[in-house]
């Protein structure tokens, strides 16, 4: 097919213009995009592609037997970063099935709100806690907190990543790869987190036997919550 006949047909089929086209194989690869014609004047890609959804177009098919899609397994990570975005953050976490989590950047937040950006960040708890809230209340993973600017400090960025993970956040934007090491061991569990959570669940798991769903632990209380805290724990190390 020529892109002239390409775009004719396109055109014929009344493709709107959010439309990314992927050209394949007959095996199913694919082999080239329409992203290139999108600048083509005249063509139906004037004005650019925004939330593209998918139409395989498989060689040999002839027209008017396209199959379309939706591009669903192409995941979206919003990044809420102003007053309004924070304003609008329960709205965008259930703004569709590709927003699998959020991220929340403090240093357009701060300068958006004119707040002075600490390296204590106590000016950022009442934005981390509402995207927080607004991706447990969608259904969506945890969201993923801000990245830290000061390269040099990796104390506050030790800090900055353990109140996040405090507030309910699953990880960390970096900036780096210096910072890596100091967010991963802040997110990930320790050897005595680890432990701790076998012997919660081990306890339970006997105590619930005998039918009792509530127990003491090394001197802690455990019951249902705190079993599924401990799961947790013990999913990250898999």
């Amino acid at each position: 097919w020529s892109v002239g006949q390409i775009l004719q047909t396109l055109k014929e089929l009344k493709i709107a213009n959010n439309t990314l086209v992927v050209f394949t194989s007959d095996n199913g690869a694919a082999v080239g995009s329409s992203l290139p014609l999108r600048a083509r004047k005249g063509s139906v890609y004037d004005g650019g592609i925004r939330e593209p959804t998918v139409m395989w177009w498989p060689g040999k098919i002839p027209a008017g037997k396209v199959c379309r899609e939706v591009a669903a397994s192409i995941d979206l990570l919003p990044t809420v970063e102003t007053g309004k975005g924070i304003h609008n953050v329960h709205e965008i976490a259930a703004s569709g099935t590709r927003v699998k989590r959020l991220s929340f950047g403090a240093g357009d937040y701060t300068g958006d709100m004119g707040l002075v950006w600490t390296p204590e960040e106590r000016e950022l708890a009442e934005a981390r806690a509402a995207v927080v809230l607004a991706s447990r209340v969608a259904g969506i993973e945890p969201p993923l907190d801000s990245v830290f600017i000061d390269l040099q400090d990796d104390e506050h960025l030790a800090s900055s990543a353990r109140t996040a993970h405090e507030m309910g956040f699953q990880g960390k934007l970096c900036i780096h790869p210096k910072q890596i090491d100091v967010v991963n061991r802040t997110f990930m569990p320790s050897e005595d987190q680890v432990a701790k959570a076998e012997r919660y669940i081990a306890a339970f798991r006997e105590a619930e036997a005998k039918g009792s769903a509530s127990i003491q632990v090394d001197g802690y209380f455990v019951d249902y919550p705190i079993v599924q805290r401990a799961e947790r724990t013990l999913a990250l190390m898999k």
